[in-house]
C-alpha cells in the first residue's frame, strides 16, 4: 500500500469518525428530547385522569340534581293536591 493510499484511507477514517461523533451527539439530543416528552406525556396523562374523575363526579352530581328536581316537582304536586282537598273540605 502506498503513502497516498494510506493518506486517503486516513481521510476516510477521519471523515467516518466525524460522522459517528455527529450521529452520537444527535442520538443523545434525541434521547434527551424523548425523555422530556415522556415526562410531559405522563403529566398530561395524570391531568387527563384527574379530569376524567372530575367529569365522572360532575355527571353523578348532575344525575342527583335531576332526581332532586323530580322529587321537588312531585312534592309540589302533592302539596297542591292536599291544598285542593282542604279547600273542598272547607268549602
Amino acid at each position: 500500500m502506498s503513502i497516498e493510499q494510506l493518506k486517503l484511507l486516513e481521510e476516510k477514517v477521519n471523515k467516518a469518525m466525524g460522522l459517528i461523533t455527529k450521529l452520537k451527539e444527535k442520538s443523545e439530543e434525541l434521547e434527551s428530547r424523548n425523555s422530556a416528552l415522556e415526562v410531559k406525556l405522563k403529566e398530561k396523562e395524570k391531568a387527563l385522569g384527574k379530569i376524567a374523575k372530575e367529569s365522572e363526579s360532575l355527571n353523578g352530581l348532575k344525575e342527583e340534581n335531576e332526581v332532586l328536581k323530580q322529587d321537588k316537582e312531585t312534592m309540589y304536586s302533592k302539596v297542591s293536591e292536599i291544598l285542593a282537598h282542604l279547600e273542598e273540605i272547607e268549602g
